[in-house]
């Protein structure tokens, strides 16, 4: 038609800026300092195993040989492994809990570093609560849990016990030291609307 190309306008302030001030009950001091990257966050994800092996060593130059400058770390993995020991009375944390990398050591390692921490964590696909509880993942006749064709197990989306597992998690997430949370498989697995009547 009639209308001209123009050019695509470039904005060069950071899409996201966090409050200079949250409101007290959103707050919590971990004891680290991470202030926000002042050009965005541009990150890698590493796994908990990684986070708590020798690789992460690795890692750390990677990021300070570039301009990178965040870590998605694994807290609660694809599989519904914790990552850390994370200090709850919620049954299931504590039940599920592990001390795969020592929190306080990889903290201060980002810290030291400046590496801005977003803890991932993986909600709906948790093979582990799946398995161990049946009655909040989907079923056949039998009683045997549901798995997909890669042998994962989901747990029920619909669930409040589910909801308040996975957000106590993030809230001590929170409390080691992360500064946001990177939630994941918030869903249902994939063809599930093809097996509903199948499954209890």
């Amino acid at each position: 038609g009639d209308e001209e190309a123009g050019l695509l306008e470039m904005k060069e302030e950071p899409i996201l800026q966090i409050p200079d001030e949250f409101p007290k009950q959103f707050a919590y001091d971990s004891g680290y300092d991470f202030p926000y990257p002042q050009d965005g966050v541009k990150g890698i994800y590493v796994t908990g195993h990684s986070a708590g092996g020798s690789h992460m060593e690795k890692l750390v130059d990677f990021i300070n040989e570039t301009d990178l400058n965040a870590m998605v770390i694994d807290v609660k993995d694809d599989y519904g492994d914790m990552m850390f020991d994370l200090e709850s009375d919620h049954e299931l944390v504590q039940e599920f809990s592990a001390n795969l990398a020592d929190v306080e050591e990889t903290m201060e390692l980002l810290e030291g570093n400046e590496i801005y921490p977003i803890a991932r964590i993986v909600v709906f696909k948790d093979i582990r609560l799946a398995e161990e509880r049946p009655d909040l993942s989907f079923t056949h006749d039998d009683g045997s849990v549901w798995a997909n064709g890669r042998g994962e197990n989901f747990v029920n989306p619909f669930s409040e016990e589910v909801w308040d597992y996975n957000i106590e998690v993030a809230k001590q997430a929170a409390k080691l030291g992360f500064k946001e949370i990177q939630v994941d498989c918030v869903r249902f697995p994939e063809g599930f609307e093809n097996r509903a009547y199948e499954l209890n």
